[in-house]
């Protein structure tokens, strides 16, 4: 169980970063769908809907590592300990 909470913080990061990857792609898209629009009124209006669409899930993508970060960090992390040994790699 104490792996599992170690990995907790490790998968919500890969997560939000696929996430905000798909949000900025998404944008990139839109923005390509309304640069070659032309004078097509509603390719533009697709092209707008994909941006704000991309934003949006690139704000969420931002406010989930937020709040993961806020509540699962301290959870997942155990206290330090002063009388710990340090860890040696050559004996």
């Amino acid at each position: 169980m104490s792996d599992l909470a170690l990995s907790i913080p490790l998968m919500t990061g890969v997560l939000v970063a696929l996430a905000a990857t798909a949000g900025a792609g998404y944008i990139v898209f839109g923005a390509s769908l309304y640069l070659s629009a032309a004078a097509d009124r509603p390719q533009q209006r697709r092209g707008q809907a994909a941006i704000r669409i991309g934003l949006a899930g690139l704000a969420f993508a931002l406010a989930a590592f937020g709040l993961a970060e806020l509540l699962i960090d301290p959870v997942a992390v155990p206290p330090a300990s002063i009388e710990a040994e340090p860890f040696r790699l050559i004996e």
